[in-house]
């Protein structure tokens, strides 16, 4: 749970203000209902000013936690964009973001609960590997081999996967981290892929992929990442195998 900003524990709410600290907050606490409301709003002003000095269009698409964006040029080309209002904690490269898409809509967790996103610590770990790998590897080829096989599998816009790129680069920065530099060179791309596809496999059937950073004792200590984090208990990125068969046959049909 994150104290507002604007408050302290000693505060007194004022029920009759109506400045910003009563829009985002619940109790002395910032509520991300309340920021992403806001966010969109404040995101909405701000770009319809950036649009009438530019050649594109912007629509606004209402998305679980975020404001989703659709950005048209002229020339028909266009970008789908989400953008997420984040708490960075205490100084690290690690933020506190809203509620994400693929987290159950009918979840009882209050609102003033925010998650743990580590996409900034995660982005640089892989910036240091792609300096001690070889030049010309094969780790993001692996990446993306398996994001377009997803794609063909899910070809239908109203049908969404199971698995996705967040599970796919998760598996992928565990065997960075695991196995010597030297076996990402480019000429062992099909023995990689393989590698990949045997450690998803492994999880899906233990219903178990922990998240890369988070319990993660031998992540490298030049990121930023507190070391609270490091020490805690692993999480669990298929919760809903566990409680759940449907996702999880689902998951299993797509691997296959």
């Amino acid at each position: 749970d994150i104290l507002c900003l604007i408050h302290n524990k000693g505060f007194e709410p004022d029920v009759h203000s109506n400045g910003l600290a009563s829009i985002m907050d619940s109790d002395c606490y910032l509520d991300y209902k309340k920021v992403v409301k806001w966010f969109r709003v404040l995101l909405s002003k701000s770009w319809k000013k950036i649009c009438e000095q530019n050649d594109f269009e912007i629509t606004f698409r209402n998305i679980t936690g975020c404001c989703g964006l659709k950005v048209q040029y002229q020339s028909g080309r266009t970008i789908h964009i989400k953008v997420f209002p984040a708490v960075r904690l205490k100084g690290s490269d690690v933020h506190l973001v809203p509620r994400f898409s693929n987290f159950p809509k009918k979840s009882t967790v209050p609102t003033i609960y925010w998650h743990i996103s580590c996409a900034v610590c995660e982005y640089k770990f892989l910036k240091i590997m792609t300096k001690k790998i070889p030049k010309s590897s094969c780790h993001l080829k692996c990446l993306q081999i398996l994001i377009v096989l997803t794609e063909k599998v899910c070809h239908s816009p109203n049908q969404r996967c199971v698995l996705g790129s967040y599970l796919f680069k998760t598996v992928l920065m565990h065997l960075l981290l695991s196995q010597p530099y030297s076996n990402w060179q480019e000429c062992h791309l099909e023995h990689r892929f393989g590698d990949v596809l045997k450690y998803l496999g492994k999880c899906l059937d233990e219903k178990c992929l922990h998240r890369f950073m988070i319990g993660n004792q031998t992540f490298p200590q030049q990121i930023g990442i507190p070391e609270f984090l490091l020490k805690a208990e692993p999480i669990n990125l298929f919760p809903s195998f566990v409680t759940g068969n449907e996702s999880h046959c689902r998951a299993l049909m797509e691997y296959q």
